[in-house]
């Protein structure tokens, strides 16, 4: 596994030859998620590191971090389809991330009372389909998961494989999901010919970098590219079991 490594990212050596990204963190402007933006991207700055903000079907903490310079933050969003699988969506700008937000997710979003769920009352393949109007990248998160949200088998269906057509990568380091889980996903992508992504899924402070993806580009555009490309590299490990429980039970906490 040349391009993805099961190991703590020792950040100061891999920043010498790389721009390094956590591809999924979540914001106070998540409803499961109480940490705040600006301990984000001031633990960002420290670490040295860029950040997608990836809150769940919201683009307003991405918004605000975008008006600072010192943390390279990639537009971006989780969106949960009317399916109820998660979509990483990535922008090359501003501009783009906005128009798909005031076109897509406010239109259509279904907000649930129970548990603080919410989703888009538009099935996967029209979500992608309006993903690829923006030149986005589209990487199905956590594919592995639990119910209803592991996505491998909804996308893996004879019906539906033409929807892979629409995707360009795979998660396939979460810091939130177990060795088993993240395996598979990479062999997935492997099998698929998809590009890769990494990312904490953190929803606590301390996760932030937890697993980084890594690219040598100095834009956000030269980012992205190089992930289809396939010429980035992964990083990172999971969560042990302690932190992991602690972190299931804040965001269960968030969402109650």
């Amino acid at each position: 596994m040349k391009n993805l490594f099961f190991e703590e990212p020792e950040i100061p050596e891999l920043k010498e030859e790389h721009t390094l990204v956590d591809m999924h963190y979540h914001t106070e402007y998540s409803a499961d998620c109480s940490t705040k933006l600006q301990e984000v991207l001031k633990f960002a700055a420290k670490l040295e590191i860029g950040v997608a903000i990836t809150d769940h079907n919201s683009v307003k903490g991405n918004l605000i971090a975008q008006k600072q310079r010192k943390v390279m933050v990639i537009p971006a969003v989780e969106v949960t389809t009317k399916n109820d699988k998660d979509l990483l969506i990535y922008f090359n700008n501003k501009s783009d991330m906005i128009s798909f937000n005031e076109k897509v997710i406010e239109n259509h979003i279904r907000k649930h009372t129970k548990f603080r769920f919410n989703k888009l009352n538009l099935p996967t393949e029209n979500i992608l389909e309006l993903a690829r109007d923006y030149n986005a990248l589209v990487s199905i998160a956590h594919p592995f998961t639990v119910f209803p949200k592991k996505s491998f088998y909804y996308f893996n269906r004879e019906k539906n494989n033409y929807l892979m057509e629409m995707i360009d990568a795979i998660e396939s380091i979460n810091a939130i999901r177990n060795r088993k889980e993240n395996l598979a996903s990479y062999g997935w992508a492997l099998s698929e010919g998809k590009g890769f992504t990494a990312g904490s899924d953190g929803h606590r402070l301390n996760w932030l970098g937890k697993a980084l993806t890594c690219c040598k580009a100095e834009s956000v555009e030269e980012f992205l590219d190089s992930i289809k490309k396939k010429k980035n590299i992964l990083i990172g490990k999971e969560m042990k079991f302690p932190s992991k429980l602690i972190t299931e039970l804040t965001i269960l906490k968030n969402r109650v």
